[in-house]
């Protein structure tokens, strides 16, 4: 869970805005087993028909160079499950 934070501060974060993908927060769960292998992070992004143009994830191009030097121990994630999530009305983020 180390790695994938370190890795997210120095090389995700940084190919999510050159894709015009903002960070809105990143959460670790505090209770076991959910602590030792679960994140989670919401992110601010083109929606609608850009959105869906670009995928899930917009591009790996960029990311190859970031991976080899995380990922030395083995691979950090086991999968991935994003979900599009539109804001409520009511929602404290706008």
């Amino acid at each position: 869970m180390d790695a994938l934070k370190r890795a997210l501060v120095i090389h995700t974060d940084s190919i999510f805005k050159r894709h015009n993908m903002k960070s809105i927060g990143y959460w670790s769960p505090e209770d076991t087993p959910d602590s030792q292998n679960l994140f989670i992070y919401i992110l601010e992004h083109p929606t609608g028909r850009k959105r869906r143009k670009l995928g899930c994830f917009p591009s790996r191009s960029g990311m190859a160079e970031g991976e080899g030097r995380s990922e030395a121990n083995g691979p950090l994630v086991d999968h991935n499950r994003p979900l599009l999530h539109g804001r409520t009305s009511f929602s404290a983020l706008q």
